[in-house]
């Protein structure tokens, strides 16, 4: 069973600075992301902004 993680990244969520975030979402073995906090995308799908599908 993956151990559930929220990411918070500060802003920086569309930025070359948050390829650890994508990567956690996509890609996690280890965690099942239950959400990203970011005030600048409030109320959009992290998802969608990673790669164009839903989260």
């Amino acid at each position: 069973m993956k151990e559930e993680a929220i990411i918070l990244t500060s802003g920086l969520f569309d930025s070359h600075n948050a390829k650890t975030a994508f990567g956690l979402i996509r890609n996690s073995e280890q965690y099942q992301i239950l959400a990203v906090i970011d005030q600048n995308f409030a109320g959009q799908d992290a998802g969608k902004l990673v790669d164009g599908q839903v989260l």
